[in-house]
């Protein structure tokens, strides 16, 4: 099967985007040999999430033998092709050392690929690297907009950490007002973490308008995500000692 970069105008056939469905229907009913085969004949006929199909096969060794060097050559051939899903999993390749030579910024130039076009999970991985000084030199900075971006495109521990980025000051000035904002928004994502640490605020006051309402509000739904959270059901039970009465 030829792997090349497809020119500029070049798009799938319409019997290559026949297969590519194909192939998904199989795979969804474990028919993992048929999957192969289809989705051989859509990345051959130039479709870039038939590559990337095909390569999550070698890459899982699901319908023929695992082969990570294989997955990795068509991730790559996929994300040329056009597929974001590829670009980033060929960055978490680089990242592991996995069918290529570890190589960190290489995986950050994938992850920016996937950023780019909306990818949050690209966007957030990005962020921790420059966050925790990982293959790059440290830069709260960087990292901060990397988490900026990954919230945006509604990745909840995105939220949550560019909250505490905020929170603590770290490449973006201090604000408490903004880190709960942030904080807020990764409760709405589904965070736990972020409905607890907003909860915390409103209880204090600090960098808020003080609510006893609004506090149990956010300790009530961390608990809902996390029930057996030891130090939202403490708190949930001192925000409801001193709410004033009639609330």
């Amino acid at each position: 099967m030829a792997e090349r970069p497809p020119h500029a105008n070049e798009a799938p056939a319409a019997a290559a985007i026949q297969a590519n469905n194909a192939g998904d229907d199989a795979f969804d009913r474990n028919d993992f040999a048929t999957a192969l085969r289809q989705f051989t004949i859509a990345c051959d006929g130039r479709s870039a999430e038939g590559c990337f199909s095909l390569g999550a096969l070698y890459s899982l060794g699901k319908g023929v033998t695992q082969d990570q060097v294989r997955a990795a050559r068509l991730y790559g051939t996929a994300c040329d092709r056009g597929s974001i899903r590829a670009c980033y999993n060929l960055g978490l390749l680089y990242q592991r050392g996995t069918g290529v030579a570890q190589n960190i910024g290489t995986a950050i130039t994938y992850w920016s690929k996937a950023c780019d076009a909306g990818h949050a999970n690209g966007c957030y991985n990005i962020a921790a690297m420059y966050k925790n000084g990982t293959g790059v030199a440290q830069n709260p900075a960087t990292a901060a907009s990397y988490f900026r971006k990954a919230c945006d495109a509604g990745d909840a521990d995105g939220c949550l950490s560019l909250g505490t980025s905020y929170d603590k000051g770290a490449g973006v000035e201090k604000n408490i007002a903004t880190a709960v904002s942030y904080y807020v928004r990764a409760c709405n994502a589904g965070s736990g973490n972020g409905c607890y640490n907003a909860g915390i605020y409103y209880h204090s006051g600090n960098g808020v308008a003080q609510s006893y309402d609004l506090a149990i509000g956010y300790f009530r739904r961390a608990l809902a995500i996390n029930p057996n959270d030891k130090e939202a059901q403490a708190d949930l039970a001192s925000a409801e000692r001193h709410r004033p009465a009639g609330h």
